[in-house]
């Protein structure tokens, strides 16, 4: 029996022992979660930036001119992203 045939054979068994109407608020209720929205996934990237850059100025610099390069470099990256981000229009305007 296939994963399929087995859900297939499941659900109606559901269907016989408990109706339409307790298939249908089980439907309402929905699956999984969606995927979140542009919108969403922008704001929740700016804030792990933020975060990171308040996590880098709590922490000690690096000992090493090459270390501090690369900190300094990774925060710019994070700052270009970020001015990118909120630069692109929104569809539907």
């Amino acid at each position: 029996m296939t994963h399929q045939e087995a859900g297939k054979r499941g659900g109606t068994a559901t269907l016989v022992k408990y109706g339409t109407e307790y298939l249908r608020v089980l439907g309402n209720k929905g699956g999984r979660p969606r995927l979140p929205t542009l919108e969403q996934a922008e704001t929740r990237h700016q804030t792990t930036v933020e975060k990171e850059e308040i996590e880098i100025k709590r922490r000690r610099l690096p000992a090493t001119l090459p270390a501090m390069k690369r900190l300094w470099f990774s925060i710019q990256k994070n700052k270009e992203l970020a001015a990118l981000s909120s630069a692109t229009p929104k569809e539907g305007n």
